[in-house]
């Protein structure tokens, strides 16, 4: 992550994770990350921020929903 980004949910990353922000351009997380390859502190530079939100994971997972049967066919030919 760099640059001015803002990310409102979860993060899965497979390998190492990097975030820097400069000057007055800030990186924000705000919810989870999982990060598989770890986060090394000397690769979090500038304003750099990762903040856990319970309320932002419960919008998330309230935005996902089991997978079902559709009643009918999700396409139409239209010629």
């Amino acid at each position: 992550m760099s640059g001015k980004f803002e990310w409102f949910g979860a993060v899965i990353v497979q390998g190492a994770m990097k975030a820097s922000g400069g000057g007055n351009v800030e990186t924000t997380l705000w919810g989870i990350a999982l990060i598989n390859g770890g986060l090394d502190e000397s690769q979090v530079t500038g304003k750099s921020h990762f903040r856990y939100s319970k309320c932002v994971l419960t919008q998330v997972l309230e935005g996902t929903s089991l997978v079902a049967m559709a009643r009918s066919r999700g396409w139409a030919q239209l010629y």
